[in-house]
């Protein structure tokens, strides 16, 4: 991910966690911008910047993403920065999210 991409996310982000209680209901905002953070880390994942895409999606997850294709990336990064436990932990993660209501995503 380059220095804009970076802070374009950190923007984002920064707009999610500032942003008042009543505005942060996870619906229409929210869920533009972590769709923004997820396709930055989507973009970071597929150069090969597997440190910046597990950065981001952790990011994203934090800010309360239930998106289960956040999970599954984030243990493909992490699978390929060498960590199985973890990948294996978000790829459970994403399954689970993803059974859980399906229709959605």
């Amino acid at each position: 991910m380059n220095m804009r991409s970076t802070f374009s996310v950190a923007l984002l982000m920064l707009g999610v966690l500032s942003a008042p209680p009543a505005m942060r209901s996870a619906d229409a905002i929210d869920d533009k911008v972590l769709a923004s953070v997820y396709h930055e880390s989507l973009k970071a994942f597929y150069a090969g910047d597997n440190r910046s895409a597990h950065e981001t999606l952790s990011q994203a997850i934090e800010a309360g993403s239930k998106d289960p294709r956040c999970y599954y990336i984030r243990g493909f990064a992490n699978a390929r920065l060498g960590r199985m436990p973890e990948a294996q932990q978000d790829f459970t993660k994403g399954a689970e999210l993803e059974s859980q209501d399906f229709d959605v995503f």
